[in-house]
């Protein structure tokens, strides 16, 4: 068998550079999408309270059933898009629908009628947010598909999403300074200048997507081959080691994000005894994002000299780092916050450019062994790790805080309170980005690694045999880990159902499979009845319990759903429909895969303790 030849040192190659003006018609969409958000979450509850008498409570589980959702419709989104075929490309449709009709909700929701009762106002909160939150997602799952796809080398990425981490966080201090405009800053009533703030910002998002739509090309040849049905996609999407590392990681990095940004004003007022919290907490967070847009090139060039991953890990121990500091800041220390922000958005450069693009390399692999290129699927599971872990970071650090005798609108608070007010500012975020920062050892997929996965995948598209980088598990020319697009639909089952199937147990197959549903409908009850009986008074915001049911209904909805769709191929098997000598193929092509990539993370392993142990100096 003779060697492949060796890949070239890598390089941004010409087709593969993508134009300054096209990184920014890509990118700038989000400055706006992102000043949108901030209101809706912190400032527009407070005015549908105070002016329509809304219930709290029934406005935070609106938001709660909007999220809970996404664990639906943005799966879904994904799988639609990589099946889409048109002149006009399988993702610019859809930013095209998605980006015109989400700002006609979110006008709606900046413009509701004074007659109406609090009862009418909450349906209209409860409309007008959870469609916008629905475009969103037809907007958002394909346009981070696209992103991936603009490019496929593993430098050029970085700079990419580096250009849309700075609209990013723009688009979040512009964000902030939109109630202020509502409030008072264009000298108008707040009922008269909502409706012009909100009109002005959909005008800038529509112009921005029509510019993005028209200027931004998609890649015509990425658009080819069949896909597997949702469920199988999914299970696909998950035997691909690099994204599974990734996803997990940047899941338990992000998981305390919204707690802080909810604590920190509580933080500043309780702990730091800042008499001007409002100045100090804009201040900080001012300076935090400032310094991020500044180091961007800055993390950009470290991620080609160090490797994208090797930075964006750095850049959470650094944020680890700054976590624990602020368990040492005492009253008057106000200005020492503002130094920990500031050395915060460096590591902020790097978390919001680099995982995004590390990502995309992910995705390339799945290529290697399914022969399709399925960004969206990929994508919805990366769009909606930031919206998941929103609502329980937004409701449990305020829950936690009236376990320890917070008292609202009350100035000194006891010390058991600013104790753990202290505790639950640092711990959480200090564990979630270390750990995350842990999880990313013995990520496969470097610069080099990444080049030869290049050259694997121009052999296959060839059709030529060719060797996985990361296992070394040879793959011919005419089969691969996946086993055709005739048996994908296999792998709507488990291995362990396969295996059953294959020793003369098929016929029990749907029975197991009803059984599975079964359990996840009786989930999905038991998180409605929670929610219920938690909720309590509708006029105050609903503990965690209650938000907590909402997700668990959103879970279980989802996963009654997920299994329905595989118990048509569960009575297929049953009935016989696959040969048993083709099911053993099957099987045996995920096992060897399996066994590779055990194989390849044993001999990782391995080579770290050889490099860290005193025989190895």
């Amino acid at each position: 068998m003779s060697a492949e030849p060796a890949p070239a040192a890598s390089s941004t190659e010409t087709a593969d550079r993508v134009p300054a003006r096209i990184k920014v018609f890509y990118a700038a969409p989000y400055i706006a999408e992102l000043a949108v958000g901030l209101p809706i979450y912190i400032w527009l509850p407070k005015f549908y309270a105070d002016h329509l008498l809304v219930p709290l409570g029934l406005m935070a589980m609106a938001i709660a059933v909007a999220r809970a959702t996404d664990a639906i419709t943005d799966p879904l989104m994904g799988w639609i898009s990589d099946r889409t075929r048109t002149r006009w490309g399988r993702r610019r449709p859809y930013i095209l629908v998605g980006g015109l009709m989400a700002p006609v909700f979110y006008v709606m929701l900046f413009s509701p009628p004074e007659s109406l009762s609090p009862t009418e106002g909450a349906l209209w909160f409860a409309a007008g947010f959870t469609s916008l939150f629905l475009f969103a997602t037809i907007n958002g799952v394909p346009m981070q598909a696209l992103g991936v796809e603009l490019t496929s080398d593993y430098h050029e990425r970085a700079r990419l999403f580096g250009v849309r981490a700075a609209f990013i966080m723009g688009g979040t201090l512009a964000g902030a300074s939109l109630p202020w405009l509502v409030d008072g800053g264009l000298g108008l009533p707040v009922r008269e200048a909502m409706p012009l703030v909100a009109i002005g910002v959909a005008a800038v998002i529509w112009t921005l997507k029509i510019l993005l739509v028209t200027q931004v090309r998609e890649r015509p040849e990425l658009s080819t081959g069949s896909h597997p049905p949702l469920v199988p996609g999914v299970r696909q999407a998950f035997r691909n080691r690099p994204f599974r590392q990734l996803l997990f990681a940047y899941l338990v990095a992000t998981l305390s994000h919204g707690m802080a940004s909810v604590l920190l004003p509580f933080f500043i007022e309780h702990v730091l005894h800042e008499p001007d919290a409002s100045r100090l907490l804009s201040l900080s967070l001012g300076t935090g994002f400032l310094v991020a847009i500044a180091s961007l090139p800055l993390v950009i060039r470290a991620s080609r000299r160090f490797g994208k991953l090797q930075v964006w890990r750095a850049a959470l121990v650094l944020a680890s780092a700054t976590d624990i500091a602020k368990w040492f800041l005492a009253p008057g220390d106000g200005m020492w916050l503002v130094v920990l922000y500031g050395v915060r958005g460096v590591a902020l450069a790097a978390m919001q450019a680099l995982p995004a693009a590390i990502f995309a390399d992910a995705i390339d692999y799945d290529e290697l062994y399914s022969g399709r290129r399925r960004e969206a699927q990929y994508s919805a599971f990366w769009h909606i790790v930031p919206k998941f872990v929103a609502v329980p970071g937004a409701a449990i650090p305020l829950a936690v805080m009236g376990t320890f005798g917070y008292v609202s609108g009350q100035t000194e608070q006891s010390p058991e309170v600013v104790l753990g007010l202290r505790a639950i500012m640092v711990v959480p975020s200090f564990l979630a980005h270390f750990a995350g920062a842990m999880m990313t050892l013995g990520y496969p997929l470097s610069s080099a690694v990444h080049g030869r996965l290049l050259h694997a995948l121009r052999l296959r598209r060839a059709g030529e045999s060719t060797t996985d980088p990361i296992t070394g598990q040879r793959l011919s020319a005419t089969s691969s880990a996946d086993p055709g697009a005739d048996l994908a639909w296999l792998d709507a089952l488990s291995l362990r159902e396969l295996r059953r199937a294959l020793d003369g147990a098929a016929r029990s197959l749907p029975a197991r499979v009803m059984l599975r549903i079964s359990g996840a409908a009786a989930l999905t009850t038991l998180g409605a009845a929670i929610a219920i009986v938690s909720a309590g008074d509708l006029a105050r915001k609903p503990g965690i319990a209650a938000v907590g049911g909402i997700l668990l209904v959103g879970v279980g909805l989802t996963a009654t759903l997920y299994h329905a769709a595989r118990l048509r191929p569960a009575r297929r098997v049953a009935a016989g429909e696959v040969k048993p000598a083709s099911l053993a193929r099957h099987i045996e092509q995920i096992e060897l895969r399996r066994a590779a990539e055990r194989a390849s993370r044993a001999a990782q392993q391995a080579a770290r303790s050889g490099r860290s142990s005193p025989a190895s100096r």
